[in-house]
């Protein structure tokens, strides 16, 4: 880090990381999120009105208790569709630096590779009325070279909060231009 710059500093995207960004879009689901839904709705609807259970307590419970889970998970990603182009809208990345707070792999068992995330403290006084991101999603490589307690630079997308550079020492890694190392093969 340069002396004139600070820990906490916007600085806008460069074509790569435009690019990296723009992958991540869901063209057609948040449009047609709410369509699927509405199918949905009355197709169970239908379904329901005509089963002998029409009038059970239960059956309204649970059509109602599904038609929730759906539209949540509808509305989950629309917003995170909304943050993802307000982000490229903006044209910025966000530097903060932080400590790796925390480090975890998901391995579902069935699909390979599992996933890693990393979780970074930000420094204090940085800006104290900002969430902090819950965690970054990164490659193998990464989750392999940092650890725990690491002080890092990382740059991220401020709304989608998706993670575009990290700095440990020498270390460098650049989600936009990595490269897809293959992965070590399955234990």
């Amino acid at each position: 880090m340069n002396a004139h710059e600070s820990p906490r500093a916007d600085a806008p995207l460069d074509a790569r990381e435009r690019e990296y960004l723009r992958s991540k879009q869901i063209e057609v689901w948040p449009q047609a999120s709410f369509a699927i839904n509405a199918a949905l709705f009355v197709s169970m609807l239908v379904v329901l009105i005509r089963s002998d259970e029409a009038f059970s307590p239960w059956a309204w419970f649970g059509f109602g208790a599904l038609m929730l889970i759906a539209l949540g998970l509808s509305y989950t990603i629309c917003r995170d569709q909304l943050d993802l182009r307000a982000d490229l809208a903006a044209g910025v990345k966000r530097w903060r630096e932080g400590t790796v707070a925390r480090m975890w792999s998901h391995d579902d068992g069935e699909s390979w590779p599992p996933g890693y995330r990393i979780e970074i403290a930000f420094d204090p006084g940085d800006d104290p009325n900002a969430n902090p991101p819950p965690g970054f999603s990164v490659y193998w490589h990464c989750y392999e070279t940092v650890r725990l307690g690491d002080r890092v630079r990382v740059a991220y997308s401020p709304k989608s909060h998706y993670l575009l550079n990290l700095i440990d020492g020498e270390y460098e890694y650049a989600a936009p231009q990595r490269r897809l190392d293959p992965h070590p093969p399955k234990a």
